[in-house]
């Protein structure tokens, strides 16, 4: 992994949208630090014959708690589809399987080892709160700033994307999924394949998430062994669950970007990116994990009790 040097240039702007209960066009929000995306790099593994570990995988050394916040309070999930998602879509359920019983997992359980310097640790509670369509509000083609005025209006428009305070949610983080014909312009599907940051918003540092359906260019976001098939028949949206799934453990181990991480800001699941572990065979292709009953296959997480990669 590896932190994008420019900043969201606009944050201290992006985020006047009037989200705490002002008229949309009252400018009593501002985003107060610049936001940083921590991205998950492209499958190194491009050619079907190629291992899907890459070198830069290898657990360092330098792992290490670095003084701030871990998510110890349940989590909300908030998902805006952004772009083109029919509301009878196939697709959107592909994700939303993984995301309702996320916390219920033992992968996800992983996460739970990772504590802040009162103690607390990671919760092992997880709750999609709730999802909206956003029909391209900022176009087809984005850059990391897009992302976060999308989160911004969406939670100026979404009533249930706010607390009871008409506030964003201090404990909720907040996924961009982006159709198959949206662009990021800051390497989507050319050097990443999502990426999580924050912003405060108000008083509220909120946590955001960007991934998407990479069908554009599988080759870069989807393991060789599932490119053409894939568990749940959509092999883009398949890879956007393991690339989701990813985020939101780091997210919460690292919701600020200075909690868990090495000296080259690699992140716990960034230790395990396109390691899979023992995998089995379904759909003819592969799979090493279930949520409702469904196969997925999904990126391992460091385990900070055994200092492995697992699912468990």
């Amino acid at each position: 992994m590896k932190t994008i040097t420019s900043f969201i240039a606009v944050c201290s702007t992006v985020f006047t949208l009037g989200f705490l209960g002002a008229p949309a066009h009252a400018a009593n929000s501002t985003a107060t630090r610049p936001v940083t995306p921590i991205t998950h790099m492209k499958n190194p593994a491009l050619a079907r014959t190629q291992s899907a570990r890459p070198a830069n995988s290898v657990p360092s050394t330098t792992f290490a708690y670095h003084g701030g916040p871990v998510m110890t309070e349940p989590v909300n999930l908030y998902v805006i589809w952004y772009g083109q998602w029919p509301s009878l879509s196939r697709k959107k359920p592909v994700v939303q399987r993984v995301l309702r019983t996320l916390g219920q997992s033992t992968y996800f359980g992983i996460n739970t080892a990772y504590t802040q310097s009162n103690g607390k640790h990671v919760t092992h509670t997880v709750h999609l709160a709730a999802e909206t369509v956003d029909a391209y509000s900022s176009g087809k083609v984005l850059q990391d700033a897009s992302v976060a005025t999308i989160v911004g209006r969406n939670i100026s428009s979404t009533p249930s994307f706010r607390t009871n305070a008409n506030t964003a949610d201090k404990n909720g983080i907040y996924i961009v999924i982006s159709s198959s014909d949206v662009r990021n312009t800051s390497g989507f599907l050319t050097t990443y394949c999502g990426w999580h940051s924050s912003g405060t918003m108000g008083n509220i540092v909120t946590k955001f998430i960007f991934a998407g359906d990479p069908s554009a260019n599988l080759i870069v976001c989807a393991p060789p062994t599932n490119r053409d098939h894939s568990p749940n028949d959509y092999p883009g949206m398949d890879a956007a669950a393991s690339t989701i799934a990813h985020e939101i453990s780091e997210t919460v181990t690292d919701p600020e970007l200075n909690a868990w991480f090495d000296d080259n800001h690699m992140e716990n699941a960034d230790l395990c990116a396109w390691q899979y572990g023992k995998t089995y065979s379904t759909n003819q292709a592969q799979a090493n994990l279930q949520f409702e009953w469904r196969d997925y296959l999904i990126q391992e997480n460091w385990n900070l009790t055994t200092h492995s990669c697992s699912l468990n």
